[in-house]
């Protein structure tokens, strides 16, 4: 891959956790809590230079961090809601946005076409054959394969998961003047 990828990294202040998580109730059955909605944070632009790198930013990601597909109008960005965003559009000495159409984009150049695979009964393999059957244009591309959020629950010290995979997230790096000419 030629081109640097362009994602941005979200870090939420409220609420302080983002992703789902997992705990056990008292008569011990799994029992799965939504992630929260994102009202303040900051966002920053990052811009991986292959797949291993884009793995690399997802391998370190904290519960308060998610990756958007899109990217903000500065590379570094406070995040409110629309009715919050000061006068002087800054806090701290960073942009104030709220994550609307006009402050937020697709990427110029290469960004990340992300496919989400609900259901344990397809694998990878699958997933990629099916891919490749529909878009035969991805034959050949890099992608990043992973497990959903949901999958692959462990209680601590245990090697058997309380919850199977569950599904998968597929991201492909793609150009998007690449996308407009896809069938």
């Amino acid at each position: 891959m030629n081109e640097k990828i362009q994602l941005t990294v979200i870090t939420a202040q409220d609420p302080p956790v983002l992703s789902k998580s997992f705990r056990l109730d008292d008569s011990g059955e799994l029992v799965k809590e939504s992630g929260g909605k994102l009202f303040r944070g900051q966002g920053q632009v990052a811009e991986p230079d292959s797949i291993v790198a884009l793995a690399d930013i997802l391998n370190t990601l904290e519960p308060n961090q998610a990756l958007t597909y899109g990217v903000p109008i500065h590379e570094k960005v406070g995040i409110v809601p629309k009715k919050e965003v000061p006068p002087e559009d800054q806090i701290n000495g960073f942009p104030v946005l709220s994550r609307t159409r006009e402050n937020w984009r697709y990427p110029d150049d290469q960004g990340i076409f992300m496919i989400d695979v609900d259901g344990p009964e397809t694998s990878e393999e699958q997933i990629r054959a099916k891919l490749k059957k529909v878009l035969p244009e991805l034959t050949g591309c890099p992608s990043l394969t992973r497990p959903s959020a949901s999958s692959l629950i462990f209680k601590d010290g245990q090697e058997k998961p309380l919850r199977g995979v569950t599904g998968h997230r597929i991201l492909i790096p793609v150009s998007w003047n690449a996308i407009a000419v896809l069938p």
